[in-house]
């Protein structure tokens, strides 16, 4: 349609590979069954052999406080940003209920959270995924979990783009996407 109205001439059309989404299917998620999930079983695995006392707490207002201070601390992996950016996208969305979610705790300390919200009535859309790294494979337990919550009413999970974090990157191509939503730079 760009061509229709002469348009290519005056835009240039570039892939934005840092910001394609990553899209999987909540099925596959629940189950992480078959070869290709069999590095997230083993993880997986050896946290629940590890930390046989986990609990799984869907969040509710009342856990507000303890999420905050879970966002705060240095021990999590926040993509390499910031905490208080991290702190302060989760405090808004948890205090104007924007976001679902659950967290992991072992103990009296937090393992990792899991923030989430509907898309359109077909996909869910992860907003915030931090884990403390001394907990290994507790994000395979976090995605498993979600998966096991959504699949009866969703099809699809969106974990969002990856930043060009080469780490992130590794991370969500592991959990081996559906697809990949390609978005694009138009330049004038």
């Amino acid at each position: 349609s760009m061509q229709r109205y002469g348009l290519l001439n005056k835009y240039q059309l570039n892939v934005d590979r840092d910001n394609f989404d990553y899209l999987y299917l909540s099925l596959e998620f629940s189950e992480l069954a078959g070869k290709k999930f069999e590095k997230k079983r083993n993880r997986l695995k050896k946290f629940l052999h590890t930390f046989p006392d986990h609990q799984i707490i869907d969040y509710q207002r009342p856990h507000l406080e303890e999420v905050l201070s879970f966002t705060q601390e240095g021990a999590v992996s926040c993509l390499n940003l910031p905490e208080v950016y991290c702190h302060n996208i989760i405090s808004k969305g948890l205090q104007d209920d924007l976001f679902q979610g659950f967290f992991v705790r072992v103990g009296e300390a937090i393992a990792g959270i899991l923030f989430y919200s509907e898309l359109n009535p077909q996909t869910i859309v992860v907003h915030t995924e931090l884990i403390d790294p001394q907990y290994d494979g507790v994000s395979a337990l976090l995605n498993q979990y979600l998966g096991q919550k959504v699949a009866s009413r969703y099809k699809y999970i969106n974990r969002e783009q990856d930043m060009g974090l080469p780490g992130l990157r590794q991370s969500k191509l592991s959990y081996r996407p559906y697809r990949l939503l390609k978005k694009y730079d138009i330049l004038i």
